[in-house]
């Protein structure tokens, strides 16, 4: 079974998926003794943006500002396309 299909089928909600998703993070922060930061776009909202911009530079700058950990994991997950006609 899929990890995809293993958290459709506990059929949970938005607050479940997302204290499951804090309680892999710490999971894993403590595993690699440093802290993951996930900065994620919704690729569903077509009214947003979805690639990164300048905003999300400072709102990356201040992440690192504020952080005191020694070892910083970054997962980014965005995407950039051209729609035709545009």
């Amino acid at each position: 079974m899929s990890y995809m299909l293993e958290y459709i089928s506990k059929q949970m909600s938005i607050e479940g998926y997302e204290n499951e998703i804090k309680k892999l993070i710490k999971a894993y922060n403590k595993k690699t003794d440093a802290n993951l930061i996930i900065y994620t776009v919704n690729t569903q909202m077509s009214n947003l943006p979805i690639s990164l911009d300048m905003e999300d530079h400072y709102t990356i700058r201040d992440i690192l500002r504020n952080d005191d950990s020694k070892k910083l994991h970054f997962y980014i997950e965005t995407t950039w396309w051209f729609r035709s006609g545009c």
